[in-house]
């Protein structure tokens, strides 16, 4: 298992080598032993969280994201498309976005009949063909028009969230961009509605997505048996998208004048201690060491609505670097010690991820 793992660990190196100079790097050499040997990898995006967060903003309680550069690489010239759907597509295509019909109108409203095309094989489809258990958790935000669409059918073994790109955090309620009334919940479990799992309102924490996202990828993890078979985890948490909204504990945090400004911030601490939260159930499940995790955003942050990007120009739907450059780190165990602190200062984009991770498997 330790010559595995040291095999392991130059493949990731490798990896992030090509991910960071966004050249081929040519790894023949495969772990030894069953699919059990191979990495998990844990890839957490959070959405609409711009440049100027975490790590980059000191006036945003992020000390789980404040760390976690200094346990692994930082990607610096990290990119994604100026909004939601057209980097998820990119992320679990591995083509460039303007490759993807998403780039003609995000897929809003949601009730068109569109979706991520078929004919791709898509990151989760080829990890399961590798003998991974694939899951998705949280936002989806790639059609789901037919059941052919939806994340079950898409390579992942199971799915807990919504499908459309933008819901109340309380209630579950489609609020944006569809043609449906604010009466339809969207909270989706597998090939069914998720009965019962939806909030209330306001008062009803127990139900925001931030908790119950984030409880259903650590029951996952907790569930998993790593001996068996590796471990992909596609966590989209839908924190800090529209409409800004966090739970008191977290908006108490901040006492600026602007509320939507507090709100915002107390979003981004939402997310933190979702890593927080998912790292810590990885490394209690003794499955960190033989980990891929990253973290990382989709587009940049809209300033009309608290986010920033500063020190860069525009925000979300700008083709300006605010809108398309954001925060990404790789972690996890099989990082080695000695890159961990490192930035990767060359270009990388998301879709860069396909290729890496299915090298791995």
């Amino acid at each position: 298992m330790a010559a595995a793992l040291a095999v392991i660990r130059f493949v990731v190196v490798a990896g992030l080598l090509a991910l960071a100079a966004s050249v081929d790097v040519d790894v023949h050499t495969k772990p030894a032993g069953n699919a059990s040997s191979l990495p998990n990898i844990v890839f957490m995006l959070t959405d609409d969280l711009g440049f100027n967060s975490a790590w980059n903003n000191p006036e945003q309680f992020t000390p789980t994201l404040d760390k976690l550069p200094s346990q692994g690489v930082k990607l610096e010239q990290f990119y994604v498309f100026k909004y939601c759907s057209p980097t998820r597509g990119s992320f679990l295509t591995g083509r460039l976005p303007y490759h993807l019909r998403a780039v003609q109108r995000n897929f809003i409203p949601w009730s068109m009949p569109e979706g991520l095309d078929l004919r791709y094989t898509t990151l989760p489809e080829q990890l399961k063909g590798a003998g991974y258990a694939t899951h998705h958790v949280g936002k989806w935000h790639q059609g789901f028009f037919k059941p052919e669409y939806i994340p079950i059918n898409r390579g992942f073994d199971t799915s807990f969230g919504f499908l459309c790109g933008g819901e109340d955090h309380f209630t579950q309620q489609a609020n944006e961009g569809s043609h449906c009334t604010n009466n339809i919940y969207d909270l989706f479990e597998n090939d069914h509605p998720a009965f019962g799992k939806n909030g209330s309102g306001l008062n009803d924490t127990t139900h925001y997505n931030g908790y119950t996202f984030t409880q259903h990828a650590v029951d996952l993890i907790k569930a998993h048996d790593p001996t068996s078979k590796p471990m992909f985890l596609y966590y989209a948490l839908h924190n800090t998208h529209w409409p800004v909204e966090a739970p008191a504990r977290f908006t108490n945090m901040y006492t600026f004048n602007q509320t939507m400004r507090n709100a915002f911030n107390g979003m981004c601490s939402v997310v933190d201690e979702s890593v927080k939260n998912v790292t810590d159930a990885l490394k209690a499940a003794g499955m960190w060491e033989n980990t891929v995790f990253v973290w990382t955003t989709d587009n940049g942050a809209p300033v009309n609505r608290a986010g920033s990007n500063k020190p860069l120009k525009g925000g979300k739907g700008s083709n300006w670097e605010g809108g398309v450059r954001v925060p990404a780190v790789v972690s996890g165990g099989l990082v080695p010690p000695e890159r961990h602190g490192s930035v990767a200062p060359g270009f990388a984009h998301i879709c860069d991820f396909y290729r890496t991770f299915a090298k791995l498997a």
